[in-house]
């Protein structure tokens, strides 16, 4: 069901998110069946939206998340900018463990791209008056009971830090190489390495991966 126009009478508007045009330009016209919310702007980083240009800011911003190194950083980053509006996340594959860990970093929604267009405006309104929401498709997930019992819930999180150190790993980089990309000594990384894998409970790189993607942290 269709939600209503919010009682103000004025649509909630809303800031795309997404590097890729078409991508973008699809959420956009998606969006503009639903007189609940009103796109206000389409940009390609969530990183440069709070110093452009629109003013005023959007109630909510809708930021396509990929995969990669930066992901997790980007999440804390916008949230934690004074004055930055709500986030709300749309991925096609999430994981518990990835879901737990957007929600622990400030993003007010979770919303899959394999779900109807309804919840993604249930996931815009709710972030507007200042709620959490999760998809029924990411809800179904988050209590499968045929989950491994010391997946999501029972893990320690991951820093911003560790999520960018892990997604180095699995893209087969050293540790003297990530320390080049991240601007970071040697023993950092090393340590950042040792403190991922104690916290997924495993004791080399193969595993490391294997739970990894078990757990949606990285992507193949």
């Amino acid at each position: 069901m269709r939600r209503t126009v919010p009682a103000t009478g004025r649509p909630i508007s809303v800031a795309i998110v997404n590097r890729h045009p078409i991508e973008r330009e699809s959420l956009a016209a998606l969006l503009g069946g639903h007189p609940e919310v009103a796109v206000v702007a389409k940009v390609d980083d969530v990183s440069g939206l709070i110093g452009s240009r629109i003013r005023p800011l959007p109630q909510v911003v809708l930021v396509t998340l990929e995969a990669g190194p930066t992901a997790f950083a980007v999440v804390e980053r916008f949230v934690h900018t004074r004055g930055a509006p709500p986030l709300v996340v749309l991925r096609r594959r999430y994981a518990p463990a990835l879901v737990r860990t957007l929600l622990h970093l400030g993003a007010r929604g979770c919303v899959s791209t394999r779900g109807e267009p309804s919840d993604l405006v249930s996931a815009l309104t709710a972030a507007a008056a200042g709620e959490t929401h999760v998809c029924p498709t990411i809800a179904r997930l988050l209590v499968e009971p045929g989950r491994a019992p010391n997946d999501a819930g029972d893990l320690p999180l991951l820093t911003p830090r560790e999520h960018e150190v892990l997604a180095h790993i699995a893209q087969g980089r050293t540790d003297r190489e990530i320390a080049a990309v991240l601007g970071l000594r040697v023993g950092t990384v090393h340590t950042h390495r040792k403190n991922v894998m104690a916290k997924l409970g495993v004791h080399n790189a193969t595993t490391l991966l294997r739970r990894a993607l078990a757990l949606g942290l990285v992507e193949p």
